[in-house]
């Protein structure tokens, strides 16, 4: 082991940092898998970062399904290596070194992104077992691993490790999700880091990093069907209860213009911006049960709450429960759950797609939801009585054409995709009562 490690370690790139700057994938796989494909079943293709710091006499080891920096380690082996052959992470059970050949061939592939690509001992499942995918969740200075069925969906994961496979060729095999380095200080705590926790102080980069969600890649997007650049957009995360309490553009409303005007404001407002989102392009996250809506709250969170849904009835939560996404901003940040796991998640093409249609002043305004079954085919839509007073929004379906008046509810959430380009209630599917 090298007597600079931790000087070694700490110069690595953050993950998302990393992933900003592996653009060109299919090329550098072509080159990759004819070599991985002689030592493949060893030896893997990796990430190469850093989600904390290590101090002085610290070493980054795993033992069993943990991985963090422990002092006076006293026998190890080499689990991942630099392109140059540099180990920077370590395991306790026994793992074999990469051969030069392989280090030589590796690095002629690589080329440039030498610093950021490197490899990985295949262990046990981790890249073998067929459909099975390495899950690592980073929390402080401790990574927690768990081998997992390759077909779910995880939010907010980034892949970080790919194994060769026999006539498919490099496939992914470890991904990292939700890198929970340190919540924001303070009362906005609950932002998302990506980069460091330090090994006593931070120098963490709280969620400030970009990232193009699309494509996965940093910069702007061309999207094929929609001919017009997007946004680069920050890696998702939950919004903050301090920041869910600033969504109050309807409460602004509601306190400074006269009710039937600011309902009508809101209908001329919404649904005239929302007519891009008719076009065919979104017809497939439209079949997946995905909408658009309207951003806004009834009541007010306290710390370490989660707006919940349990059931037909939304009120405030303890936010260390089991929640799954239901609504998010187009930041891509989260603030609606449910407690059941039925919410899908959401594809990042179409948080990139919504943020290319919607002019850019009307951003905050909306938001991606997930539908309930009751209103997708647009036979029925939710009526949304908001009782602020109890902190409770309750969900109650009615017919279609029982739809209430533009002066007496708020349509708040629309279907998307062509099914609905001739309605002409703009597939409006959610409705909401307020009691002020």
């Amino acid at each position: 082991m090298s007597s600079n490690y931790a000087s070694l370690y700490n110069k690595l790139p953050t993950l998302i940092d990393a992933h900003n700057r592996f653009t060109d994938r299919d090329a550098i796989f072509a080159k990759l898998s004819p070599v991985l494909a002689k030592y493949g079943q060893n030896f893997g293709v990796c990430l190469v970062h850093a989600h904390c710091e290590v101090a002085e006499g610290e070493i980054m080891i795993s033992d069993g399904n943990i991985s963090q920096p422990q002092r006076r380690v006293t026998k190890c082996y080499a689990e991942r290596w630099l392109a140059s052959g540099e180990p920077y992470e370590y395991t306790r059970t026994p793992t074999q070194s990469p051969p030069k050949e392989l280090l030589k061939q590796f690095r002629e592939a690589v080329g440039g992104l030498s610093d950021i690509l490197g490899l990985f001992y295949i262990a046990g499942d981790n890249g073998k077992s067929e459909g099975k995918i390495a899950w690592e969740r980073t929390d402080g200075r401790k990574n927690y691993v768990e081998i997992v069925d390759g077909g779910q969906i995880f939010n907010n994961a980034i892949t970080t490790a790919w194994c060769w496979v026999n006539g498919i060729g490099l496939k992914p095999a470890g991904i990292c999700q939700n890198a929970i380095v340190e919540k924001n200080g303070g009362d906005s705590s609950g932002g998302i880091s990506l980069g460091r926790s330090g090994a006593g102080s931070s120098r963490a980069m709280h969620g400030d990093e970009i990232l193009n969600t699309d494509t996965g890649y940093g910069g702007p997007h061309q999207s094929p069907h929609l001919g017009v650049k997007t946004l680069i957009l920050k890696i998702p995360a939950e919004v903050s209860y301090t920041d869910y309490n600033n969504l109050l553009f309807l409460n602004f409303l509601r306190q400074f213009v006269p009710r039937p005007i600011w309902k009508l404001i809101m209908w001329e407002l919404c649904e005239r911006f929302l007519w891009p989102l008719r076009d065919p392009t979104f017809d497939k996250w439209a079949d997946q049960g995905f909408g658009v809506c309207l951003v806004h709250i009834d009541y007010r969170l306290e710390k370490d709450e989660i707006v919940m849904g349990r059931g037909d009835v939304f009120e405030p939560a303890y936010k260390g429960r089991d929640h799954y996404p239901v609504r998010w901003l187009l930041d891509g940040r989260a603030y609606e759950f449910t407690d059941s796991p039925w919410a899908a998640s959401l594809p990042q093409e179409l948080l990139t797609a919504v943020n290319a249609v919607i002019p850019f002043m009307m951003l905050p305004m909306f938001g991606i939801c997930y539908l309930p079954q009751q209103v997708r085919t647009g036979a029925q839509i939710a009526v949304v009585d908001a009782v602020p007073s109890k902190k409770q929004s309750i969900v109650s379906y009615i017919e279609r054409d029982k739809i209430p008046d533009r002066s007496k509810a708020v349509r708040t959430a629309w279907r998307i995709g062509s099914k609905d380009r001739d309605d002409r209630d703009y597939g409006a599917c959610y409705v909401c009562n307020a009691d002020d």
